[in-house]
């Protein structure tokens, strides 16, 4: 593992990996990953919550901004898979989730969902 201020690099050791860099020289080109301290803590923590989208976003036609999703599983690029309720002209995220509910996002575009809490 190696870390730069806010980020922290991540090395494959079986395999090269395409849009993966060499940590700035630390690391052989396609093996190191660098990624932000808040989007590893989603990625580890964030599998199954809920999430939504906070920046300008559309897929295949459709605008997913604001539109809340849950979150399936990271992937080797960084970004992770999310699942909508309602069909969005995606994928089922390789049977993670229903056919054409998911899509490939970037942690940078979605914020945790805040839950309301009801009074009793």
């Amino acid at each position: 593992m190696f870390v730069r201020s806010s980020s922290i690099g991540l090395y494959s050791l079986d395999r090269k990996v395409d849009n993966w860099s060499d940590l700035d020289g630390e690391v052989e080109n396609r093996r190191g990953w660098y990624i932000g301290i808040s989007e590893l803590e989603m990625c580890i923590g964030g599998i199954g919550e809920e999430y939504e989208i906070v920046t300008p976003f559309e897929h295949r036609g459709v605008d997913l901004t604001g539109k809340p999703c849950r979150m399936l599983a990271g992937l080797d690029d960084g970004s992770v898979f999310v699942e909508f309720e309602e069909d969005v002209n995606g994928c089922s995220a390789d049977g993670l989730g229903k056919a054409g509910h998911c899509v490939a996002v970037t942690t940078k575009i979605l914020t945790k969902k805040k839950r309301v809490k009801h009074a009793q």
